[in-house]
């Protein structure tokens, strides 16, 4: 698909309102590959979960298309989804922000000494 057509919204004039974004998502038959940069992928079935019957990029995806540029609602996004991601997805977002957005304003909080905690590899394993 034409990168120029990225994404898909739909509007509800009636409302003013966006009701819905698409994102065709690029890859291999074996996995997603991040459009921005393709050294960073996910084999399908972790980067597209099933939400009702709707397929829907999985959280930690969707947190590093928003990591480029992040504005007030992304960090708020970032501080609801974090803390509910497993082990394994949580590592996979730190190494995809400290390996392709290296200079997020999220990157800091996980290659801080002065946020430890918050980085995967000094945390206590449940």
């Amino acid at each position: 698909m034409d990168a120029d057509l990225q994404p898909i919204r739909i509007h509800d004039d009636a409302t003013g309102a966006w009701v819905l974004q698409v994102n065709i998502e690029d890859g291999t038959d074996s996995a997603w590959v991040y459009r921005r940069d393709p050294r960073l992928q996910l084999p399908w079935d972790r980067a597209v979960i099933d939400v009702d019957g709707i397929p829907t990029g999985a959280p930690e995806v969707q947190l590093v298309w928003k990591a480029l540029r992040p504005r007030l609602e992304d960090d708020a996004d970032k501080d609801a989804v974090l803390p509910e991601l497993s082990n394994e997805a949580r590592a996979w977002w730190e190494h995809a922000i400290l390996t392709i957005h290296p200079h997020s304003s999220w990157s800091i909080h996980v290659r801080s000494p002065f946020a430890p905690g918050k980085a995967s590899w000094n945390r206590t394993k449940r």
